[in-house]
């Protein structure tokens, strides 16, 4: 999916006050610069497509202590396409910044504790998660493995069809 511009915003973390930057469609990075050393941010990104705004992929980070060098960037996956949604699965596929060794998708009913998990071989970028339940919301998690290691997960929320609706 391609996005007109998009929506970064982030803020120091038990803070109200947030900061918007707008960076192009066409844009796949950006630096934000001026943040408080040994300070905790959420940053939210948000695709803009005209007049409607995706759900965010969320982070949250903590910035170096002054005079500490820069760490190494860690990998990370890149963006979440538009899951297909039908009554009864999801299509997912996403974008990689890295490659991984395998995939996990993590994904539950809102509110439920129950979490399930699947492992996606590494040169895979789509997976369809069946057998969930009509007019459901689910929150799922992708996150990249590499060793012994997994990145910060891309997250999306999505509310399974109506039983008997076309998808």
């Amino acid at each position: 999916t391609t996005f007109d511009s998009y929506l970064i915003q982030y803020k120091v973390q038990g803070s109200e006050e947030t900061r918007n930057v707008t960076v192009p469609g066409g844009k796949r990075a950006y630096l934000i610069a001026g943040l408080l050393p040994s300070t905790k941010y959420t940053i939210y990104v948000y695709g803009i497509s005209g007049t409607k705004r995706t759900q965010p992929l969320t982070t949250h980070i903590t910035t170096a202590a002054a005079g500490d060098k820069a760490a190494p960037s860690p990998a990370r996956l890149g963006n979440l396409s538009d899951p297909t949604v039908t009554a009864s699965s999801v299509r997912l596929s996403w974008t990689t910044l890295t490659t991984f060794d395998s995939y996990l998708i993590q994904y539950k009913v809102q509110g439920s504790e129950e979490t399930r998990n699947v492992t996606v071989p590494g040169g895979k970028r789509a997976y369809l998660i069946a057998g969930l339940l009509p007019s459901t919301k689910y929150t799922i998690y992708i996150y990249g493995i590499s060793g012994t290691k997994r990145t910060q997960p891309l997250t999306t929320h999505i509310t399974t069809a109506a039983a008997g609706d076309k998808a």
